[in-house]
Formats: C-alpha cells, sequence, structure tokens
C-alpha cells in the first residue's frame, strides 16, 4: 500500500499543471520535507554538491549587487532561484531501490492519465480525419519528453510473467501513438534520436553474440517498416504534417542556399540566441542572476525554447558548466546502473534542444530525482573507500 501511494504521489508531481503559460506544479518540493520529518534523517550531501549550492548562491548574490537595473525584479528573481535550487532537494532524503522502482512506474502512468484523454478523442473524430488543427487539439506541448521516457522504461523493464508481456505489447504501442499525435517536432527528433542512439549501443557495445546483433537488426527494420505502414495506411496525415514541418522545414533558396521561413519557430529560436549572445557579452560570468529571458522584452515575456541556452541566460558560463557537469555524472551513472533511464535521459537532452525541459516542473522532479540517486551512489562508495583505508583489512 505505501508503495501504491508513493507512485500514485510521484505520478501527481509529474501533472502538467500550468498557471496561464507558466508551469506552475511544483508540488514535489515538499516530498522531501515530509520524509526528513517523518524519519527525522537529513542527509548531508557530498563535498561537490554543497560546492555546486554554494556557487549558484553566489551567482545569485553577485546578480543582485550588479544589475541594479533589475531590482524592480528580486522577487521574481527570488522564486526563479528557489525553484531551480529544488533540484537539489532530494539529495536530503535516503533514496532506496523501491523508491527508484516507484519513480520509474510513475512516469509511465503521469504519461497515459496525460495521453489517453487525448487518444480517446482522437479515436472518436476518426483517424482518417486529422488535419492542420489537430496539432492544437491533440498535442500536449512540452510533455513530450516525460512521453519518450516512459516509452524507454516500458520497452527495457523486463519480467519474466506472461502478463507483463503482455502489458508491454499493448502499452507500447499506446505511447507510441501518443507521441505521434503530439504533433510536435521536437518529441519525433528525440523520439527517434534516442533510438538511434540504442541501435548503435545494441550493435556496438552490447555483449551479444554476433548472431543476435543482426537478428536486432533485422528485428530494429522490421518494426520500422511496420510502424511506417500502419501509419500510412490509418493515420496518413501524420506522415504529412512531419514531412511538411520537419523534412521540408527548410526552404531552397537561389539566391542564399537554405533558409528558415521568417515566420516559424526556427527564425524566433535563432533571433532568441542572437539575443542571449548579446546580453552574455556585458553578463559572460553569472548571466542574468536567474532572471528569465522575458526581461529582454518590454511586455515582460518570452521563453528559450532551449533547456541549455536558458540555463546560460540565467546563470551564465559559471552556472551553465556547473549544470553540465551535474547533467555529465547524470547520464554517466544512469547508462553504469539503469539503462532505461539512460535512454530515456537521451531522449530528454535531445528535447531539451527545442524546448525547456527540467526547468519546467516535471522536468525539474525528474532532475532532482536522477540528481539524487546519481550522487547519493556516488557518496556511498566515497564513504565506502574511506572506511576501507581506515580500516585495511589484514
Amino acid at each position: 500500500m505505501k508503495f501504491l501511494s508513493t507512485i500514485l504521489i510521484f505520478a501527481l508531481f509529474l501533472q502538467p499543471f500550468h498557471y496561464g503559460a507558466v508551469s506552475a506544479n511544483y508540488l514535489f518540493i515538499f516530498f522531501p520535507f515530509f520524509i526528513i520529518i517523518y524519519k527525522q534523517r537529513l542527509i548531508i550531501p557530498s563535498n561537490s554538491i554543497l560546492f555546486f549550492i554554494c556557487l549558484f548562491f553566489i551567482i545569485l548574490f553577485i546578480g543582485f549587487i550588479s544589475q541594479p537595473e533589475y531590482l524592480q525584479f528580486g522577487t521574481r528573481r527570488i522564486i526563479s532561484f528557489i525553484l531551480f535550487m529544488f533540484i537539489f532537494s532530494f539529495l536530503f532524503i535516503p533514496i532506496d531501490e523501491k523508491l527508484v522502482d516507484a519513480f520509474k512506474i510513475s512516469i509511465i502512468i503521469a504519461s497515459l492519465i496525460v495521453m489517453l484523454p487525448y487518444i480517446f478523442s482522437l479515436l472518436s473524430v476518426g483517424l482518417e480525419n486529422l488535419g492542420w488543427g489537430s496539432k492544437s487539439k491533440f498535442g500536449a506541448q512540452r510533455y513530450g519528453f516525460v512521453y519518450i521516457m516512459a516509452f524507454w522504461l516500458v520497452l527495457m523493464f523486463k519480467h519474466e510473467s506472461k502478463y507483463i508481456y503482455g502489458l508491454k505489447i499493448i502499452l507500447i504501442p499506446t505511447i507510441i501513438m501518443g507521441i505521434l499525435i503530439l504533433f510536435n517536432r521536437s518529441s519525433i527528433v528525440s523520439f527517434f534520436g534516442s533510438g538511434a542512439i540504442y541501435f548503435l549501443y545494441r550493435i556496438i557495445i552490447h555483449k551479444s553474440t554476433i548472431r543476435k546483433k543482426i537478428s536486432f537488426v533485422i528485428f530494429s527494420f522490421i518494426v520500422m517498416f511496420v510502424l511506417f505502414l500502419g501509419v500510412s495506411n490509418y493515420a496518413p496525415f501524420i506522415i504529412t504534417f512531419f514531412e511538411k514541418r520537419l523534412l521540408l522545414m527548410f526552404e531552397l533558396s537561389a539566391t542564399s542556399g537554405l533558409v528558415f521561413e521568417d515566420t516559424g519557430s526556427e527564425s524566433y529560436r535563432i533571433d532568441m540566441l542572437n539575443r542571449i549572445l548579446n546580453f552574455l557579452s556585458d553578463n559572460f560570468l553569472i548571466g542574468s542572476g536567474f532572471l528569465g529571458v522575458w526581461v529582454l522584452f518590454s511586455d515582460l515575456s518570452g521563453s528559450t525554447h532551449n533547456q541549455y541556452t536558458d540555463i546560460l541566460f540565467r546563470a551564465g558560463v559559471l552556472g551553465f558548466f556547473a549544470y553540465l557537469y551535474l547533467l555529465i555524472c547524470i547520464t554517466k551513472y544512469t547508462f553504469l546502473y539503469h539503462k532505461d533511464l539512460f535512454f530515456g535521459l537521451v531522449g530528454v537532452l535531445i528535447y531539451g534542444l527545442f524546448h525547456e525541459t527540467f526547468k519546467l516542473s516535471q522536468g525539474g522532479f525528474i532532475f532532482a530525482f536522477l540528481l539524487a540517486i546519481t550522487f547519493q551512489r556516488k557518496r556511498t562508495m566515497q564513504l565506502s573507500q574511506e572506511n576501507n583505508q581506515a580500516n585495511p583489512a589484514y
């Protein structure tokens, strides 16, 4: 019962609640406080984590004193900083294997909760009636990276039960359908990008016989062909949409080669990148001190549509490289100990090139949990090595 309750609570943390256009479901920040009070135990993170926490506090402080023109946004700066810093919150509580299992299952359940209403609505309309208005009607924007992580968790889940195997056969095409009907190029690129990484892993790194690797390659191409055939026959507009919006996103120009559509999202992203780089030329080390790119616009609204440039703008080069180091550690850890989370994370990292991910509440929860299991293991290994050195066996 306790395990089920944890799954449902985590699934609640992953729901994409919004206040206007702002992601607002930060309920996960209360979970560590509850655990600390309930278990009356507080874990002290490793020195490296404490260093990064201090570094981000320093960036905030310098931002306040070096950017007087933004003093009027002091409250918003502090709120943004607090929400950002909660990525470290799960490092202060113990996380065991059951909690990790609950986390994985909650991602799958949360994804189904979000996507199934869209799928049922789609089926009631009819696949043959899909059109250009379908993107706004069925697309749960900025949630596709959670779907992708759920896909890998289901695909790589291993269990001998035939009932679990049957459930996987149902869930995998359901999640793929959920990803497709997002009508989101970022989701498709991330989905197939993480699939390509998995394909290379299986044929290059994975320890298996040549025969099994050849069988995997053949099976993969058969699955791709069946998927394409099924979608083109039963939902041809999906193919048409991505041919138009993804494969033909560039327009040929006889004079200037490949150019973006002036009104497209690509042009917006390029313009935003130029604005960020211009801003950083005067605020190289600390960026905006955790203010968003909305400070660059008179109407105080705007988005980077890129997780990495968002961090670069908010925390400057110092914060960006600290954040990048944390991501590298998480990636390495999940590759070694949780392959399902690793390939899901690959999809999220690719998705982050086109949209914010960990900045959103659902992404913040995912990052906080992955960061905790990564550095808690590193901390455990470090303490074990110190104990062995202090008490050598004779």
